[in-house]
């Protein structure tokens, strides 16, 4: 199934796969299937109805906050994006380098009016970074409540911690994203321990913490060929655990990827098992989603690497975009969205880089003009197109495009059958 898109009116598209066709103005919040007849008159009463949303704009400072925690990992995951555990893996950022950063956005908080979020991240596992991990939380609740700012903490982890350290993540980090791939057999072979061993045991005790604790967290699932074909099965699973959604994504064919042993799952695949388990998922009030396919918002930016808002401190204490960026000799984004470096305590940033990275939002990218998705993806990962093109304004016809068009496609059109009268459904 291939989607088709064109632009028919100021931020109004139309969208059809061939046998299903219709008009939507995002910016409007209007939906309509294209009459048969006459539908060049229903095109001019839907170009009559004045916009209710603004186009979206963002804060031009960086209010949010990505900690590289450490560069050793726990695992040793088939795919990993970043090759962690590959050189430096006794890396760890320092506290009184993170510090520094976590200085410099509550400040930009406070000037900008606009919460916070500061997210331990890494190429490797933060909880290995254990104890600077727990001086920045109880530094941030500390400054918090001294400033009277709102703001909350993230983490991503990889759950291979023990139960008392899962414990302590689920009452003080506000938001825990959990990466876990599945069953047993899936998870052990796709994210297995750093050792060979297996990790399914491991992560499930962390899941089963998170729940008995009543956690805010969400489970993050890498699927490929070997386990797209189990994703409804993987997500009754996950469902068990009652996260507050369930966030999936496509295998991106870089790093540790480009082996024989994985491969990307097939678009008819994974787009189909997505919208199955989406239904599944939401009968117990859980989303699955995927950031550049969410409809209930509008975005102009993918991420915060759009409009040079992205403050990613690497261990070493460079300041990039992206948060799978770590330096400028990082390949192929480094030297594109290394912008600045934390030097004798000070931050020091490149404006003219700041000010190139600023002009990169999806108004300017010429494909997406007339796609109807353009302001749900808002142009998709920069880190992730440019594994196929060195410029970050060139056409988005790579893999994950598709799949972003045609689950929006039948987001939209399943929502347009709910409000149809019985007798057209």
């Amino acid at each position: 199934m291939v989607i088709h898109s064109r632009l028919v009116g100021k931020n109004i598209y139309e969208a059809n796969d061939e046998t299903r066709n219709f008009f939507y103005a995002p910016l409007k919040d209007l939906l309509a299937v294209k009459w048969t007849i006459f539908s060049f008159f229903q095109l001019f009463l839907i170009r009559l109805v004045p916009d209710k949303y603004p186009i979206p704009k963002n804060t031009l400072k960086p209010t949010v906050l990505e900690l590289d925690m450490s560069h050793g990992c726990s695992l040793g995951c088939v795919y990993c994006s970043v090759n962690s555990n590959s050189q430096n893996k006794k890396l760890r950022i320092s506290f009184d380098l993170a510090k520094i950063a976590i200085d410099r956005v509550m400040q930009t908080s406070i000037e900008e009016k606009e919460s916070f979020a500061i997210v331990f991240i890494g190429k490797g596992e933060p909880t290995l970074n254990w104890h600077v991990l727990v001086e920045c939380v109880e530094y941030i609740k500390t400054r918090k409540e001294k400033l009277g700012i709102e703001g909350k903490t993230i983490i991503v982890t990889n759950g291979v911690i023990s139960s008392e350290k899962a414990k302590w993540l689920a009452r003080n980090i506000n938001h825990i994203a959990l990466s876990w791939d599945g069953n047993a057999d899936v998870q052990n072979e796709q994210r297995p321990l750093a050792n060979g061993g297996k990790s399914f045991l491991i992560v499930e005790r962390t899941a089963s913490v998170f729940r008995d604790e009543n956690a805010y967290f969400e489970i993050r699932a890498t699927w490929t060929a070997l386990n797209v074909d189990r994703m409804v099965e993987c997500t009754r699973m996950f469902i068990q655990y009652h996260p507050f959604e369930l966030n999936y994504q496509p295998l991106l064919m870089v790093g540790r990827a480009i082996n024989p042993r994985t491969q990307r799952p097939p678009i008819d695949v994974f787009v189909a098992n997505f919208i199955e388990s989406r239904k599944i998922a939401r009968k117990a009030e859980i989303d699955v989603m995927m950031p550049s396919v969410e409809t209930q918002r509008l975005n102009r930016k993918f991420c915060h690497a759009y409009e040079g808002t992205g403050f990613h401190l690497s261990a070493e204490g460079y300041i990039t975009a992206c948060e799978c960026i770590f330096n400028n000799e990082d390949k192929p984004g480094g030297d594109l969205l290394t912008y600045g470096k934390v030097i004798d305590g000070k931050i020091d940033v490149d404006n003219k880089k700041i000010g190139f990275l600023r002009s990169i939002m999806v108004d300017k990218i010429p494909s997406c003009v007339h796609c109807f998705a353009r302001w749900h993806c808002a142009g998709g990962c920069i880190n992730t197109h440019l594994h196929y093109s060195n410029d970050p304004l060139s056409p988005r016809n790579h893999p994950d495009c598709e799949i972003t068009k045609r689950i929006i496609f039948e987001t939209l059109f399943q929502k347009l059958e709910q409000n149809l009268p019985r007798e057209r459904r």
